[in-house]
């Protein structure tokens, strides 16, 4: 078991890319079964998730080494509010610690184009993989809401 992706030989480092349509639709249709949960107790289904992709202010992509996309992650902005999200195929673990790293990028640069907004990410509370990694960086719960017997939270930056 790899800890961390230094640990992964060099040419398996994973790629940034700007965020593109097709690493978009293949990691909604190839995601985590907690992100297929959190998807559906949202509303939403893969169809729908996807026809947004237009409404996206801005966003990144990872690849594997065989150009395989693993994440797609963003903001949208809704009026006073900047909201993240993050999807991930289970390659993702394999990269945790550098993608940890580019989401704290992502975030700090948000965080200065929006000064003014608040900074919000919304999650399954099943999803404890991604609570905990939320934690890290900095979001904290500020309130929640319930879908059938499920507490889908709302999570706000601190930093």
């Amino acid at each position: 078991m790899q800890i961390f992706d230094w640990q992964i030989p060099t040419r398996l480092k994973p790629t940034r890319h700007k965020l593109n349509f097709p690493h978009f639709e293949y990691v909604v249709n190839n995601c985590r079964q907690a992100d297929n949960i959190e998807i559906g107790l949202t509303g939403l289904t893969k169809k729908s998730l996807i026809s947004m992709y237009d409404e996206l202010e801005d966003g990144l992509t990872g690849t594997e080494e065989n150009n395989i996309p693993f994440l797609v992650a963003g903001t949208q902005v809704k009026d006073d509010e900047v909201w993240y999200w993050f999807l991930a195929t289970p390659l993702v673990n394999h990269y945790w610690f550098r993608v940890t790293l580019e989401a704290k990028k992502l975030i700090k640069k948000k965080k200065q184009q929006h000064k003014d907004k608040r900074h919000l990410v919304q999650v399954w509370s099943g999803h404890t993989a991604s609570i905990k990694w939320l934690n890290i960086l900095n979001f904290k719960e500020i309130t929640h809401y319930n879908v059938l017997n499920e507490k889908i939270l709302i999570v706000e930056n601190r930093t």
